[in-house]
């Protein structure tokens, strides 16, 4: 795991601030519930958060899916669908699992998707976690730019359907994944920022709609 650190005494802090990336995985079902088995959570801690971002995509928008990670229920943290014809969402989730060095994470949306990838972090040290989705439906844009708001430490994601490009650019972040699961490319990273972080975007593929589903968390 590739991690980062905000020591106890900096920016007022009283603790570590700890934030890693476990990994990541998709799954290429048409299903409403998906179940990643036996996913690596790290190293147990009392304090020990695992925060998911959940990528997917189908025809039709849907309500807030729900998510267990290791039979903990997760609070859905944000998210967003990009409604059109063809249909992108994101959505990231947190449950602090203190025991158990790996766990199912079980994802449930209320329709059937076409597919669906998750990104795992973890994180110890945690006082708040603030976010902001951004989605957006623009013929041939350039880019697409989110600023979460201020935290010592920032996740940022994002998902397209892969007719709107093949390529996910994310600035002021480590980008820790980027892949494609059949018709969508989504991409996550995370960064030692004080402040804000920049998602931006496609930077190929065939004219038209371009769809996003993008979301930045800051963590403190």
């Amino acid at each position: 795991m590739d991690g980062i650190a905000i020591q106890a005494g900096m920016v007022g802090r009283s603790s570590v601030l700890n934030l890693s990336y476990i990994g990541s995985i998709d799954d290429t079902a048409n299903a409403a519930s998906y179940t990643f088995p036996s996913v690596s959570l790290g190293d147990a801690a009392a304090d020990r958060e695992i925060i998911v971002v959940a990528y997917s995509r189908t025809t039709a928008n849907g309500s807030t899916p729900t998510m267990t990670i290791g039979d903990e229920s997760a609070t859905h943290i944000n998210g967003g669908f990009e409604a059109n014809s063809v249909t992108t969402t994101i959505d990231a989730f947190r449950a602090t699992v203190p025991n158990g060095a790996n766990g199912d994470i079980v994802l449930t949306y209320s329709n059937s998707m076409l597919r669906a990838a998750i990104s795992i972090y973890r994180a110890t040290g945690i006082n708040s976690i603030t976010s902001k989705v951004v989605t957006g439906v623009t013929e041939n844009p350039t880019n697409q730019d989110i600023t979460p708001p201020n935290g010592e430490l920032a996740i940022a994601a994002g998902v397209i359907p892969s007719s709107s490009g093949t390529s996910i650019d994310l600035s002021g972040v480590t980008e820790d994944i980027e892949s494609s699961t059949e018709a969508i490319t989504w991409a996550s990273g995370h960064g030692a920022l004080y402040g804000s972080v920049e998602f931006s975007g496609v930077t190929t593929g065939t004219p038209g709609f371009r769809q996003w589903a993008s979301i930045g968390i800051g963590i403190g």
